[in-house]
């Protein structure tokens, strides 16, 4: 087994390393990822994975989310991996937890790292808009990390855009490529100045949410009535 996560990690981190994603235009100073498999030493192939895969996106994240106010890091991050931790993954301060069991039955998973990852690099004051927050770190996944990898498709008669993770980064996406390539920079400025308001958004588009949301399910060929 720890071959097998080994492997598939070499592989997938080829794959994201040096993928489609060019360099970091800014270098930031200097930060170190320690894995600490100590509650599940079975996994410190992995854990090495993730500290490589971090150690290359996290000047990368932080160029894709670059504003001028953006917070200071500190120098060593850890990733711990908890042996009875239930869901998937949370980030805090300057750690990502990984429940053990998630990475077992999902050795490939390193999306949900760059996820976690990309929290840490947000560090936006408490906001209202959590929506919103996981939908940028999901954006950064599915339109940075993980580019070729099909997500399923948004289904309109149920979904909103304030439903968060893959649904909020895919409408994210589809407004970046046909409305305004610069909305998440700017989403994200907000959002770290504490200043967000659906209101900038029609600012920056001419559209509100609701009207961009609306577009976006006829753009995707949905005919029916969208959720109030």
């Amino acid at each position: 087994m720890v071959t097998r996560v080994l492997v598939g990690s070499v592989i997938l981190l080829a794959a994201g390393l040096v993928g489609q994603e060019p360099a970091p235009k800014h270098q930031p100073q200097a930060v170190s990822f320690v894995a600490d498999t100590s509650q599940v030493p079975s996994l410190q192939p992995w854990g090495r994975a993730a500290e490589a895969l971090c150690t290359v996106w996290y000047p990368r994240l932080v160029d894709i989310l670059a504003s001028d106010d953006s917070a200071g890091f500190q120098p060593t991050l850890r990733i711990v991996f908890e042996k009875d931790m239930k869901g998937v993954a949370y980030s805090g301060g300057n750690e990502i937890h990984i429940a053990a069991s998630w990475v077992e039955a999902h050795p490939h998973d390193f999306g949900m790292v760059v996820h976690e990852l990309t929290h840490l690099v947000q560090r936006y004051p408490q906001s209202d808009a959590g929506w919103l927050v996981e939908g940028i770190a999901d954006y950064v996944r599915q339109r940075h990390f993980e580019p070729d990898v099909r997500v399923p498709a948004v289904n309109f008669s149920r979904a909103r855009y304030t439903d968060a993770y893959k649904t909020t980064a895919s409408f994210l996406i589809w407004v970046e490529a046909n409305v305004d390539a610069r909305i998440v920079p700017k989403l994200n400025h907000a959002l770290r100045q504490h200043t967000y308001t659906d209101a900038l958004v029609k600012g920056s588009t001419g559209k509100s949410l609701p009207e961009l949301w609306a577009a976006y399910a006829a753009a995707s060929g949905y005919t029916g009535q969208l959720p109030q």
